[in-house]
């Protein structure tokens, strides 16, 4: 039987190393004037870093894969598609609120109260970041008939 570590571990290391391979086609700039595809690459490296991580603690730990729980695998797939699918039709905000709660269905019993803070936090962090400290012209919400 796989260990689960080790499956976690070489799962991030597939996607780390896809996830690398595009990001390396893109413009990467340098850190004083940042290119498209810096980020990206960061981002890259350090899910590499804790894919690699994990993957050799495997071989330290005794834990043995048990049953695969399907729930959040799915809540956090439909959470991601749904983003990527309402912030171009209903604007930033409704986008990231259905997010959280679809993805707050991984777990058992999810608190609303837990969810709605999360919500304001993640709303209030995203103006003040994309909008305010970035300027970036990100629609909040789109009002259509």
């Amino acid at each position: 039987m796989l260990k689960r570590d080790l499956l976690a571990g070489l799962i991030l290391l597939v996607f780390s190393l896809g996830y690398l391979s595009m990001a390396i086609e893109l413009p990467q700039g340098s850190l004083g004037r940042m290119g498209p595809g810096l980020f990206p690459f960061g981002l890259g490296l350090l899910t590499l870093f804790f894919g690699a991580s994990i993957f050799f603690k495997s071989f330290v730990q005794d834990i043995k894969i048990g049953t695969f729980p399907i729930r959040p695998l799915i809540a956090i797939f439909s959470g991601i598609a749904a983003f990527a699918i309402l912030i171009q039709t209903y604007g930033l905000f409704p986008a990231e609120i259905a997010t959280v709660f679809l993805c707050s269905q991984a777990v058992e019993k999810p608190n609303l109260k837990h969810i709605l803070l999360i919500c304001a936090a993640l709303l209030l962090i995203t103006w003040l970041v994309f909008i305010v400290l970035l300027e970036m012209l990100i629609p909040l919400f789109i009002w259509t008939l």
